[in-house]
């Protein structure tokens, strides 16, 4: 066009939508290779595969892994929503296994021993086992690769609350088959701007997980949207990345004046020896007698926000529910998350620990033993 414009014409003219797409794809690469190459560094992933958040990445590497519709998976009996949502998703049944009541995580004696009676009475063992770091605290993924390696079982690690934790010289996300992640970092995050990853050991696997995300998303919305929400979830993961390394530090801090203020009264987490925890959440378990719904209730009266640990059931009639899952029934009914943040002052930790000791002893029945602090 030559000459001066037309009036109102600015607004008319037709993009060059060609150079605006190869425009747009080179924004979004950049971003999400650079995303995608930190994690890696983070996790000492071979590969990583973003996706529009945590729940789709569990979705994705449980189909990657070859889950169909009616078989059954495994997971802790403490499985988080999202963890139960992406199986059910799968078309999968959550066949639960008890936690140990020291870490709240899966106990590998109880994997083997369920998988040793599914072989009892010949029912199929499953292909797949969810293991969920619950509060940040890395689950025992050595000795659960070794009891899936010996059964064939394909070991998927959700790191979603302990990105950053570490097991010895091992890094979440390095362990099982396959890794999953949330990249809010926070559990009250908005999954409008959650970013999620699945790490794998080979290229192959890499390239399976991306032909799934894009049979799935395919369709879904508009190319132009797509492209703009992959660019903000990943610029927005990169920034969080960048104080990963500071609020893990600031988070042990706060989760070890908690520590200091409940020891010889209640007991929480216990991190074992070589074992580093993200923290995302602080975990109390309760006296048993303390009705926890009116502890969370007063709590909150008082601008303490906390929440108590809720269990998915499977329904069963039978022993399965009623004795082989003995801790996680005590754990869900009786634990209890307190806040925990990278700002968490010593005198807001003491106070808020106060105020949870002192709800505990009003709504107790009267117990001179609990009162001495020895439960």
């Amino acid at each position: 066009m030559t000459g001066e414009l037309p009036f109102g014409s600015i607004y008319t003219l037709e993009p060059d939508t060609d150079r605006l797409d190869a425009d747009i794809a080179r924004l979004v690469s950049r971003e999400c290779t650079q995303l995608e190459n930190e994690l890696c560094e983070l996790t000492a992933s071979a590969f990583c595969v973003l996706s529009p958040g945590g729940h789709r990445a569990l979705n994705l590497a449980l189909r990657a892994a070859g889950v169909n519709p009616g078989e059954r998976v495994l997971c802790s009996g403490l499985a988080t929503d999202s963890q139960i949502q992406a199986i059910l998703l799968t078309g999968g049944v959550p066949m639960l296994v008890d936690i140990n009541p020291n870490t709240f995580n899966i106990d590998p004696y109880c994997l083997e021993y369920v998988i040793n009676k599914c072989r009892r009475t010949s029912q199929p063992v499953p292909r797949v086992l969810v293991a969920g770091d619950l509060f940040g605290l890395p689950a025992p993924h050595e000795a659960l690769e070794e009891i899936c390696g010996r059964h064939g079982v394909a070991l998927v690690q959700d790191l979603s609350e302990s990105l950053g934790s570490a097991i010895g010289q091992r890094y979440a996300g390095a362990f099982g088959r396959f890794g999953v992640a949330s990249l809010a970092m926070e559990p009250t995050a908005s999954r409008a701007e959650e970013a999620g990853a699945v790490f794998c050991r080979t290229s192959g696997e890499a390239a399976v997980l991306r032909e799934l995300l894009c049979e799935i998303e395919g369709g879904s919305a508009e190319p132009w949207r797509l492209a703009g929400e992959e660019w903000a979830r990943a610029s927005v993961a990169l920034s969080k990345l960048e104080e990963l390394s500071r609020q893990l530090k600031a988070r042990t801090k706060a989760a070890e004046r908690y520590r200091k203020c409940f020891r010889g009264s209640l007991r929480v987490q216990q991190v074992p020896d070589g074992y580093k925890s993200a923290w995302s959440r602080f975990g109390v378990l309760l006296p048993a007698g303390v009705d926890r719904e009116a502890l969370i209730a007063g709590l909150h009266q008082l601008g303490i926000p906390c929440e108590g640990m809720r269990r998915y059931t499977t329904g069963a009639q039978d022993d399965w529910e009623r004795v082989m899952l003995r801790n996680s029934q005590s754990a869900a009914s009786r634990l209890m998350t307190i806040p925990i943040h990278p700002y968490l002052t010593r005198n807001v930790a003491e106070y808020i620990a106060g105020q949870v000791l002192c709800e505990i002893e009003r709504l107790a029945a009267p117990d001179p033993f609990y009162r001495n602090g020895s439960k």
